[in-house]
């Protein structure tokens, strides 16, 4: 699930589609995603009001999409050659960050969202990864206790 506070929206993955719905849980809009697409993850970028999300095609073939809010295409989708699924995805600055799990280990990568070829390579795990999330430093610094 992910969360939009500025907006007040909602966003969630059910039978592999985006749904999304505001706070409250009105204004409720079944299918971000188009219903043919095998989404595995998402994430917001709250300063333009996109969502980015993956859609599983193949067993080494995956597809990064970038809609809207309201699942308007924003940009046609790329395929990510020669990638493992991609089972998290998250956005920070400009980047996109995308991790993935390959036949021995799990790997992050690094990449513009105009250039998905120029995807850099961050970090190689060999731990069992099931989620990934990225923490504005504003978020991370401690509470101050009065």
């Amino acid at each position: 699930m992910e969360v939009d506070p500025y907006e007040g929206r909602l966003f969630w993955i059910r039978n592999r589609i985006i749904e999304t719905a505001d706070l409250s849980g009105e204004n409720f809009l079944s299918s971000i995603s188009d219903a043919s697409e095998f989404v595995l993850t998402m994430t917001l970028d709250l300063e333009r009001q996109h969502i980015y999300y993956i859609s599983y095609q193949s067993r080494m073939q995956s597809s990064l999409f970038i809609t809207d809010y309201n699942g308007l295409k924003v940009q046609e989708s790329f395929n990510i050659p020669n990638s493992y699924p991609t089972f998290s995805i998250s956005f920070f600055g400009s980047q996109l960050y995308l991790c993935n799990n390959g036949a021995t280990k799990y790997t992050l990568y690094e990449m513009s969202p105009g250039n998905i070829t120029g995807k850099m390579f961050v970090k190689a795990f060999r731990v069992d990864v099931l989620h990934m999330k990225l923490v504005h430093p504003d978020v991370q610094k401690s509470p101050k206790i009065k």
